[in-house]
C-alpha cells in the first residue's frame, strides 16, 4: 500500500502525461491495453503502439516530435524504452514514466494496469 503523499506525486506526473499529450508530445507505449488505460486516465494526445509498427514506421512517426515513452516497468519495458531512445537518436521523456514507477512499483509495473491502480487509491485518498 502506497502512502498519501506517493499517490499524490503519481497523480502530479499523470497530469504532466496529460499535459505533454495536450501540448502535441506524442506517447509510445508497448500494447492496445497501456492505450486504453492512459486513455481512461485522460490522455488525449496521440498515442502510438510500439508492437504494432515496424521500426522503421516508427521512427518515421517520431522523428523531429517530443516524444514520451510510457513502456512497463519490468526488463522487456526497459530494453523497449532503451532501444526506442536509440532508434530515434534523440531524448525521449522517459522521467515521467521513472516517477510513476518509482513510486507505484510495488503494486503496479505495467501500464495498463495505471488506471485501476488511481482507481483504488482515488477512493481512499
Amino acid at each position: 500500500m502506497i502512502g498519501k503523499e506517493e499517490f499524490l506525486a503519481i497523480r502530479k506526473a499523470i497530469e504532466d502525461l496529460i499535459y505533454e499529450a495536450s501540448k502535441g508530445a506524442i506517447i509510445v507505449v508497448e500494447g492496445r491495453r497501456d492505450a486504453e488505460s492512459l486513455r481512461n486516465l485522460g490522455i488525449r494526445g496521440k498515442i502510438l503502439l510500439s508492437s504494432v509498427l515496424s521500426d522503421a514506421e516508427l521512427v518515421d512517426s517520431l522523428m523531429g516530435e517530443k516524444v514520451v515513452i510510457m513502456t512497463d516497468w519490468d526488463r522487456r519495458g526497459e530494453i523497449a524504452a532503451v532501444s526506442l531512445m536509440k532508434k530515434l537518436n534523440c531524448n525521449a521523456d522517459v522521467e515521467i514514466r521513472r516517477r510513476i514507477f518509482s513510486v507505484a512499483c510495488k503494486e503496479v509495473t505495467k501500464v495498463e494496469e495505471l488506471y485501476s491502480f488511481l482507481q483504488k487509491y482515488s477512493r481512499i485518498y
